[in-house]
């Protein structure tokens, strides 16, 4: 094993550790904002991509241990996150909306 693929796995490992932290937090101070005005958590486009998204960021994750069976699933993998990636897109225009409205 390469010292470059070490790092590789490494480097992958804590981003997937900050993207989860960063994910939640968000997730808690915006339902805490919501909260606090009164609003209705589960009704905002915000709210269900947001959710949707963690669900697939989930299953996205779930694909790699089966990596070792089936190679083709990288490819998979990459067309899946990119995906989510767009969603997430989406999401942070529904969150502008919604900061905005306030």
């Amino acid at each position: 094993v390469s010292h470059f693929s070490l790092f590789s796995k490494k480097k992958k490992n804590f981003t997937a550790i900050g993207m989860t932290f960063f994910f939640a937090a968000g997730a808690l101070g915006g339902l805490m904002s919501l909260l606090m005005q009164g609003k209705p958590l589960t009704q905002s486009p915000h709210f269900i991509t947001g959710s949707v998204g963690l669900l697939l960021l989930l299953l996205q994750g779930m694909l790699s241990a089966f990596f070792e069976d089936d190679p083709g699933l990288r490819g998979a993998h990459a067309y899946f996150g990119s995906a989510i990636l767009a969603l997430f897109v989406v999401h942070a225009v529904f969150g502008l909306q919604l900061g905005l409205s306030i």
